[in-house]
């Protein structure tokens, strides 16, 4: 797999999967994407049921990177949440853990929460309306 330049957030995988718009399938013909080890827990412990879905989503993961959550992305991701805990701004802590493996491998983040992860500094975010 070539190295990653988009990560992509749970809501543009949800969205494809249930088949509500086709942002992923233009994001994946004009980048190599990747999403978080964080990503694929969200999405196994059952944001998606039927057998359809489920082989999408495997098929999915048979051709874009998984980041892992290991010591940097780790590290980042407890500097986020002190930063937005200082300013009483904090997110669930799934969306922290995705931030901060975001910024420790370098990539931009495409979601469509941008009221969430906006407020992280530090994170470069890709809204789904503006992948071309």
């Amino acid at each position: 797999m070539a190295t990653p330049q988009l990560c992509l957030d749970s809501d543009v995988i949800i969205d494809y999967l249930r088949r509500r718009d086709n942002v992923l399938e233009r994001a994946l013909s004009r980048f190599n994407c990747a999403l978080t080890a964080v990503t694929v827990y969200e999405l196994e412990i059952g944001l998606f049921r039927s057998p359809r879905q489920s082989t999408l989503f495997t098929d999915l993961l048979g051709i874009i990177a998984v980041l892992p959550l290991n010591y940097e992305a780790a590290h980042a991701a407890a500097q986020v949440h002190e930063r937005l805990r200082g300013q009483g701004l904090l997110i669930g802590v799934q969306d922290t853990l995705i931030a901060g493996t975001c910024i420790a491998h370098g990539l931009p983040l495409l979601t469509r929460n941008v009221e969430h992860y906006g407020r992280i500094g530090g994170l470069t975010i890709v809204e789904a309306e503006q992948v071309p």
